[in-house]
């Protein structure tokens, strides 16, 4: 009879060890993670040759995979004779590792039944890294969704618990040697795999764990690429010059566009701002919103850095398109804030979607972004869908007479970055 296999991959700070707990508790299966055999002293003792090897800084990068599948296979061994399966997670990192697994289900006649990428921004990565707890005897960690016993001690062994210090600069440059190495594993391994899927890392555990099961029975897949780049051509414009990108969907020939400046292939922290049209802001400068003003200053901002990109999606009025919009200005003038005229017409107050984004960016070859916004549902719907976020840059603009209920909306009902409205 075969086994269920779930493998949980995520750069540090991910949450990925605390996610694979909460699903092996919820499908009943075991859980292996590599995070805690590391950290745990009693394991290094049993495997002395192996994590020699895995922490000598003159092994190379095959030899530690191959000492760390060394482990993991025993381990996968133990298990086997009374599991009926099991979640891991941190592993396999590296292709070589993700091949070793290969031959571990096969040899344990294992099933993988999914494969789950947990995208934090750098942002919230570093902010949970700074706030863990570990133990230094038996490898376990705490936050605060997490928390140990009262005075910081471990709850399986009541030893004091050690902050796990990590440098922003430490953080970045593995943040993108992880996301390199997971990224070829996560190829060879989607053709063994029933689903294979993204969720964001942004949201506490619960909610993350929350969209895991949705996933899971939805049947997730990573999504295949929908838009193409269909044309190109120099844009001079009173910020600069860029070159403006035409993209078209391979399904309903819908279109978005791309201004780009300077040299941004395979660059990390590329500057990007995402800008849903709006024709009364940014055509016929309506003063009832900062469409317009963030649209020109995001241009202002990229060609004064000297590179970077406007991604121009046509989702007009926040996805409900310029009619409907028209409906809701006309409610908003007899008092409805921009939510409530939404729904008044039967719409919800956001319904943007970003997938064409990763298209873009793929063909783009950027790597990572540094996202103007002031909006944190827009860097979540990113990072669920596998975008590497660095940071967040306000964009925010001095509120006026006519859209100063419009922002204060979005702070209040939207959760938007707000500080002068």
């Amino acid at each position: 009879m075969s086994k269920d296999l779930y493998i949980i991959l995520g750069v540090p700070g991910s949450g990925k060890t605390t996610q694979a707990f909460h699903l092996a508790q919820y499908l009943k299966l075991d859980n292996l993670s590599w995070g805690t055999i590391y950290r745990n002293p009693s394991l290094a003792e049993k495997y002395p040759k192996e994590f020699k090897t895995i922490k000598s800084k003159k092994a190379s990068d095959k030899d530690r995979s191959y000492a760390i599948s060394n482990i993991i296979e025993k381990e996968v061994e133990q298990l086997s004779e009374t599991s009926n399966g099991f979640i891991i997670d941190g592993y396999p990192r590296r292709l070589t590792e993700a091949k070793r697994l290969i031959r571990i289900t096969k040899k344990g006649n294992y099933n993988i039944r999914g494969i789950i990428i947990i995208n934090p921004s750098l942002e919230t990565s570093h902010k949970r890294l700074k706030e863990r707890l570990i133990c230094k005897r038996c490898g376990n960690y705490y936050s605060e969704e997490n928390p140990p016993l009262p005075g910081g001690f471990c709850k399986d062994d009541s030893q004091k618990l050690n902050k796990a210090y990590i440098s922003p600069e430490t953080l970045k440059d593995e943040f993108y040697i992880y996301r390199k190495e997971i990224a070829q594993s996560i190829r060879y391994l989607q053709k063994y795999t029933d689903v294979c899927f993204d969720v964001s890392g942004d949201d506490d555990e619960t909610i993350i764990f929350s969209n895991i099961l949705l996933k899971l029975r939805d049947r997730k897949q990573r999504d295949s690429k929908i838009f193409s780049r269909r044309s190109k051509a120099k844009l001079e414009t009173k910020f600069g010059v860029f070159d403006l990108i035409a993209y078209q969907s391979e399904i309903d020939y819908s279109y978005h566009l791309a201004l780009v400046k300077g040299d941004v292939k395979r660059g990390n922290g590329i500057l990007i701002r995402i800008h849903s049209s709006c024709v009364t802001g940014d055509i016929f400068a309506s003063e009832r919103c900062d469409c317009g003003d963030q649209l020109h200053n995001s241009l202002k901002l990229i060609h004064e850095n000297r590179k970077g990109v406007l991604i121009y999606l046509f989702q007009e009025g926040r996805g409900i398109n310029i009619i409907n919009k028209v409906k809701a200005y006309e409610l908003q003038r007899k008092g409805l804030d921009t939510v409530e005229a939404n729904e008044r017409i039967g719409f919800p107050a956001e319904m943007r979607e970003y997938s064409m984004v990763k298209d873009i960016l793929d063909d783009l070859h950027i790597k990572s972004i540094k996202l103007m916004t002031n909006n944190p549902d827009k860097i979540y719907k990113l990072t669920d869908l596998g975008i590497i976020v660095e940071e967040s840059v306000s964009i925010e603009v001095q509120p006026g007479k006519h859209n100063k209920k419009y922002l204060y909306t979005k702070r209040a009902k939207m959760k938007h970055k707000l500080c002068l409205v």
